[in-house]
């Protein structure tokens, strides 16, 4: 295989994982607050610390994950 195949093939595994991320995402957000202002707050305000901690970590090392693989395909 070529260097580009090789590219290819990172590419489209990266665009997946980002696809995967955003449709599981929509999916747990719809779930917990039906998408409206009101949901939100109801699901968010009746988090403890820890449990706002919960949720924030895993964004952070997914986001961090897609932000690290995006930058190196721009460099």
């Amino acid at each position: 295989m070529t260097q580009e195949q090789h590219f290819a093939i990172v590419i489209r595994y990266f665009l997946l994982l980002t696809v995967l991320l955003l449709i599981t995402g929509a999916w747990m957000f719809t779930l917990h607050t039906h998408w409206s202002v009101d949901g939100t707050t109801a699901y968010y305000t009746q988090k403890s610390f820890f449990g706002l901690l919960e949720t924030v970590s895993p964004h952070l090392f997914g986001m961090s994950i897609i932000f690290f693989i995006l930058t190196h395909f721009l460099l």
